[in-house]
């Protein structure tokens, strides 16, 4: 992910979609940024005006011009887009040419994912993906060709106790997370990374693979 964004120029524009509070650090980089999602939340937004824009908006409708973006940027988002086919054509309308598509989802059949949309009642993921048939629907609908395929490995990390903040947006299936000890909560993340580690070690499996970029 960084050496894509290190090889940028000042000139050249990302879209941040379904950014969040930012899908990476706006701070380290040069470039435009158009930080898009339907829900933004002005205390975590990265202050820079003559640089830094952001839009709320459905991102099966792209508020841009087309050919306008150089590197669209949809980071742990697009398990989340119920009109996700719709939102690729939009990608494909507003990148430029020559421009770059970085997608990381997760493997909507992986231990992973199973255990996140249970205990967090989905968790908002609407969409489940396979790697190849998602690379081919990427393909088709954005006009972009496949260049680089990475695996992600997951850490578990919303396992962590919640801060009071994160709390807030929990579902109740999910809430009993804060009242874990610390120390108990540290020793069952570690586990649970070591046992899906060793498993897939013992017999060759996936258990600990969170999905793909």
């Amino acid at each position: 992910m960084d050496e894509i964004l290190e090889i940028l120029q000042p000139s050249d524009t990302v879209l941040d979609l379904g950014c969040g509070p930012g899908s990476f650090d706006y701070s380290r980089y040069s470039f435009q940024i158009v930080g898009m999602d339907l829900f933004l939340d002005p205390k975590g937004l990265y202050k820079d005006a003559d640089r830094v824009h952001y839009v709320r908006s459905e991102a099966e409708e792209i508020p841009l011009e087309t050919g306008s973006v150089d590197l669209v940027f949809c980071n742990h988002s697009l398990e989340h887009f119920p009109g996700y086919k719709r939102t690729l054509t939009e990608i494909g309308r507003v990148l430029s040419p020559e421009g770059v598509l970085w997608i990381t989802v997760p493997d909507g059949y992986s231990f992973d994912d199973t255990l996140f949309r249970h205990i967090f009642s989905g968790g908002g993921h609407v969409n489940q993906f396979r790697r190849d048939r998602l690379a081919a629907e990427v393909s088709e609908r954005t006009g972009t060709e496949l260049i680089q395929t990475l695996r992600l490995y997951s850490g578990f990390v919303y396992l962590k106790i919640p801060t009071p903040e994160q709390l807030i947006h929990f579902p109740e299936t999910a809430e009993y997370l804060a009242d874990i000890p610390e120390r108990l909560s540290t020793l069952w993340i570690t586990s649970v990374n070591l046992f899906t580690r060793m498993v897939d070690k013992i017999l060759g499996s996936d258990s600990s693979l969170y999905g793909w970029g």
